[in-house]
């Protein structure tokens, strides 16, 4: 009586292979009876007596059949594994759809009920059921990857800057404290969405703020491997300077004012100077992105001045390659916003402005510019120590499906200043990014899963696979649905509809200063600053006589009176500029005008997308493609 009211609060199968291996070990070894140890490891005494009857270790899975087996929901598991690693995983629908056209292929779509053909879907009820049998499967919240961090972050990349990290350490005998990280992020000054405690069910939770979309201030920040932070580099949005903003700032902390509010040349050779009174004596590394406001020739000579070498990452690995990225930016954006919303909570119905920046950046600051965040960030990179294998396989995933060749590195000119062991890496060799190539090398960053391009189109029946004539294939033909192909002309798998997709994108035939890890300094800056840049070809036509000369203009009579032409009524001033508004070209990204001081601030080159829209070349690498001939502007690319 006892054991059939302990066995009937117990969950039907809730007991697992380990549980039913040490009762069966303790029955045969040990000696233990049935009951004891039915009690014991909480197994049935009739499932326990079955086992030992049958001579089997193996838990035998209750309820009805699945449709598909276990091999073929396997395969579907590895595949969606597969591609969230290279960078498109596959939501609920996606499974579901894939599910009903493999059904169908193996003819068992009308075991998923009437709702599939209408749908093309699997059910909703198959679905929890198969999360359910997979328990390394779970909901995640996807990050936007562009495809140029997705191509460019590859093994061969990374290892060069490994390599020049450690070249320049060892050859100018760095010291840990004095091997510095720079980057720049900007706040806004509003307050962001976030989850809070409401009413059940309610349909509109709103966060009273002093605006949508605040004016965004740039900071700069910049930490050693050692963990010390130097103050603050804060730029504002404007053209007076203003020495009150300067109130409640964290202490040695300098502020300059620019037209947008962004880091520009100017700013940053104001920041070197900045840096070289902050840092310790002795021959310091500043390692930082290669934005093009980092190549200035006067901000490479204020550093060589002071004992300061430049490297610059290679691009679009700022995202696993940043100290500051990793560990420091994302920690003071939460505690900035969440000051954000306290300071508005405590300061009803004003407004959040530069002069009252303070009261919510320094107590930011100095929760996320800690030590352990700083340490953190460069032991995650791999940079202090050196660390080849501290980023994750997983990271590489993405590379993996992009055919995309490298680029050779801009070999920068040759400084007497630096010791002879120092030099740019060579030209890696045209690497074809194919996925079979990875799985040969022996890595362990991809699942022992069948996968790419040459088993794509293998079915079942070639031996990797399960066979077609499954016992649920064949229970599924008993009932043939309209849907259903013949067994025999089939060749198809959860591999060939879920394919790893092959991303064709052609190197862009420009120059890139850091394409590859570059260990900058003013002579090659020099050297490239000397190249003609690109300019934008207008046409004008024209028109000459036959002598050479160009025609005089002639006067314009009216037809009534033939005599001169009445003079036209003024154009209001309000027109003329609207008028020359209408001429003057934007960048489709920042709607920064062409020849204006923000443009020239910022020097870059101007790109014509296939749309007719003009971007900043940097402005187009989010997201645009270039190829040899044509440039294709991220709107297009979203309308696709």
């Amino acid at each position: 009586m006892l054991i059939d009211v302990l066995m009937a609060t117990r969950k039907k199968g809730g007991w697992g292979d380990e549980q039913l291996k040490q009762a069966l070990n303790a029955i045969k070894v040990d000696g233990l009876k049935i009951k004891p140890a039915a009690i014991k490891y909480g197994i049935p005494r009739k499932t326990l007596s079955d086992y030992i009857r049958r001579g089997t270790i193996d838990k035998r899975r209750t309820g009805p059949e699945t449709i598909f087996s276990q091999e073929e929901e396997l395969v579907l598991v590895n595949r969606i594994k597969r591609l969230q690693q290279v960078g498109f995983p596959l939501t609920r629908d996606d499974i579901r759809r894939t599910a009903y056209q493999y059904g169908c292929t193996v003819c068992v779509a009308e075991r998923f009920g009437k709702s599939g053909p209408v749908t093309n879907r699997a059910g909703r009820d198959w679905f929890d059921a198969f999360m359910a049998r997979h328990a390394d499967l779970s909901f995640r919240s996807t990050e936007t990857l562009s495809y140029g961090r997705g191509a460019g972050l590859n093994r061969s990349i990374v290892q060069e800057f490994y390599d020049l990290l450690t070249k320049t350490v060892e050859n100018y005998g760095i010291q840990p404290h004095n091997i510095f990280n720079m980057d720049e992020t900007g706040l806004q000054l509003c307050t962001r969405s976030t989850n809070v405690v409401a009413e059940k069910g309610s349909k509109r939770v709103p966060q009273m703020s002093s605006g949508e979309k605040g004016e965004t201030i740039s900071v700069m920040a910049c930490c050693s491997a050692t963990g010390v932070f130097l103050p603050p580099f804060i730029i504002f949005k404007g053209k007076r300077r203003k020495e009150e903003l300067a109130d409640g700032l964290p202490p040695g902390t300098e502020f300059h004012m620019t037209e947008s509010g962004y880091a520009q040349t100017a700013t940053f050779r104001q920041f070197v100077q900045f840096f070289s009174k902050h840092k310790p004596a002795g021959k310091s590394l500043l390692i930082m992105d290669g934005h093009k406001s980092h190549v200035d020739y006067e901000a490479l000579s204020i550093a060589d001045a002071n004992d300061i070498t430049v490297l610059l990452l290679p691009a679009h690995t700022s995202h696993e390659l940043q100290p500051l990225d990793k560990s420091v930016f994302k920690a003071l954006k939460s505690a900035f916003y969440s000051q954000c919303k306290t300071w508005h909570s405590t300061h009803p119905g004003r407004s959040f402005t530069k002069s009252t920046f303070h009261q919510v950046f320094t107590p930011a600051w100095n929760k996320a510019a800690s030590r352990e965040n700083a340490i953190s960030g460069f032991t995650s990179t791999g940079i202090y120590p050196v660390n080849r294998c501290a980023i994750s396989d997983s990271a590489f995933g993405p590379a993996d499906v992009s055919d995309r060749a490298l680029e050779a590195p801009i070999e920068p000119a040759e400084n007497p200043v630096e010791p002879a062991g120092v030099q740019e890496p060579s030209a890696e060799p045209s690497l074809e990014m194919d996925v079979e190539a990875v799985c040969e090398s022996g890595s362990n960053d991809i699942l022992a899963v069948p996968d790419e391009s040459d088993n794509d189109n293998r079915s079942f029946s070639d031996g990797c696979y399960p066979t077609t004539s499954t016992p649920s294939a064949a229970a599924g033909c008993a009932l043939p649905d309209s849907n259903c192909k013949e067994p025999e002309k089939r060749e198809t798998s959860f591999v060939s509809l879920l394919s790893t997709p092959k991303i064709k994108r052609k190197a862009v035939k420009r120059r890139s200063t850091n394409s590859h890890a570059v260990l900058l300094n003013k002579d090659a800056v020099e050297l490239e600053s000397r190249k003609t840049p690109k300019t934008k070809n207008v046409a004008t036509k024209l028109q000459f006589t036959s002598d050479g000369h160009k025609p005089k203009s002639r006067k314009q009579t009216c037809r009534q009176d033939k005599g001169k032409r009445p003079p036209a009524f003024p154009t209001p001033p309000r027109m003329k500029k609207q008028k020359k508004r209408a001429n003057e070209i934007r960048c489709s990204g920042c709607k920064i005008a062409e020849n204006s001081s923000e443009d020239r601030a910022l020097g870059q080159d101007w790109v014509k997308c296939v749309c007719s829209l003009w971007w900043h070349e940097d402005c187009g690498e989010q997201g645009g493609i270039f190829d040899d001939e044509y440039f294709t502007c991220p709107l297009c690319i979203a309308k696709q």
